[in-house]
């Protein structure tokens, strides 16, 4: 790698936490302190406990009574991001930072306006559809509807102002260019994957400690938001359960789960289905390493969900709906399933928990495919390429040469944590 960026990364949310944007974020920023770029994250004053990083946070000053770790809307939420904001135009105003790399609706707003202030170029990078995550937060057709309109003229206004705009999906990039994005403004670049294999006697010392060598188990590991249509897995695994008796389904998540468990309740599901909350990531890949079938029950197509990298690269076989798991190929790298119902899902895993070959078998490859086409490095060097393109259009110049004397890079391997 010849040449050194300065980055602002921008998120605006809590970082570090477990939430796959999250980690999406702090694995491209540490990837890219891998290869010798410094990066400076601003974000918001609130971190997971538990969740770190090594590389340098900038963060906003504390809003009182603002704990909110999950996504979506909130009270104060405005009034943090303008923290956000003069944290970015603080930093920026030495003078040193080549490009703004903004993750978030939010954040994108603020990196465009102190950009243009300090003419330092701006990356938005999209991981959502707004007018189709948004509308899943509120509970009434009404404000359903309204949300729907602003999350469409969010899609609209702020990537086609961006000086690049980057998409994770194929979906997000063809929906970003019919809101107006120029299509030589905006690129694919979806996320890799860092996963570390537990070790074996972790794996059984976790085994018998839940007791998973004595069940057919699936599991979901992951947010509760209700986009994941977490909902419509538990209404499958009733059918589930019909089908294959010995079937348990283990959630584990750092959500709060008082909803879903009303409704493991009214299921008659309670001796199936076990909550596990605050766990680590070294917990969890060893849980994912002891169970059978592993489930993607959402249904949105934009996002790519780093539990769906995680349980690829772990070698579990994935049953996901066709439209939300189209990274996968059926009956090559997982099972995917047409019918977008609680029965097209109960199919899948029952498909999987009753024939172990195929499913070892969709396991493997899913695992070569993690490790071939979702490797960290490889989208560092495509992104490094498109700041410098960024950099040339915008400002005329190129970034500095990097300083092979300089430590940046040479540090031990950063901590990962899921």
């Amino acid at each position: 790698m010849g040449r050194r960026f300065n980055i602002a990364m921008v998120a605006a949310c809590p970082f570090p936490t477990a939430q796959g944007s999250q980690v999406f974020i702090r694995q491209l920023a540490e990837a890219l302190h891998t290869r010798g770029h410094r990066v400076h994250l601003v974000t918001y004053h609130l971190s997971e406990p538990g969740c770190r990083t090594r590389l340098p946070v900038v963060r906003t000053r504390p809003l009182p009574g603002y704990a909110k770790l999950r996504s979506g809307p909130a009270i104060g939420k405005p009034l943090l991001d303008f923290f956000l904001a003069i944290q970015l135009a603080t930093l920026v105003r030495g003078g040193e930072i080549d490009i703004i790399h903004a993750h978030n609706y939010e954040a994108a707003l603020a990196a465009f306006l102190i950009g243009k202030r300090w003419r330092i170029p701006v990356i938005y990078h999209a991981h959502t559809i707004f007018e189709e995550e948004l509308p899943t937060y509120f509970p009434f057709m009404l404000l359903k509807a309204g949300a729907r309109w602003l999350g469409r003229q969010l899609d609209s206004f702020a990537p086609r102002r961006m000086d690049r705009c980057l998409a994770i999906t194929s979906p997000m990039l063809c929906r970003l260019l019919e809101r107006g994005v120029q299509r030589e403004k905006i690129d694919l670049l979806p996320p890799g994957i860092f996963y570390e294999e537990p070790r074996e006697e972790w794996i059984h010392q976790v085994g018998r400690s839940y007791s998973l060598d004595e069940k057919s188990t699936v599991l979901y590991a992951g947010n509760l938001d209700n986009y994941q249509r977490v909902d419509l897995l538990l209404e499958a695994f009733e059918e589930v359960r019909a089908r294959c008796a010995d079937a348990v389904l283990l959630i584990v998540t750092n959500s709060n789960p008082k909803k879903h468990r009303r409704l493991v309740e009214r299921l008659r599901l309670d001796e199936s289905v076990r909550f596990l909350t605050g766990l680590t990531f070294d917990k969890v890949s060893a849980i994912m390493a002891c169970c059978h079938v592993a489930v993607l029950p959402r249904l949105l197509p934009y996002g790519l969900p780093i539990k769906l990298l995680n349980y690829m690269a772990a070698g579990m076989p994935v049953v996901a709906f066709r439209r939300a798991g189209h990274i996968l190929d059926h009956l090559q790298t997982g099972y995917l399933v047409s019918e977008e119902g609680a029965h097209g899902l109960a199919d899948g895993i029952v498909a999987l928990l009753t024939d172990r070959q195929l499913a070892a078998e969709l396991g493997a490859n899913a695992r070569k495919v993690a490790g071939t086409h979702f490797d960290w490095e490889d989208r560092i060097v495509s992104l490094e390429s498109i700041y410098e393109n960024v950099i040339f259009q915008t400002q005329g110049r190129r970034p500095p040469l990097h300083n092979p004397q300089e430590s940046i890079g040479q540090e031990e391997p950063l901590a990962r944590h899921w």
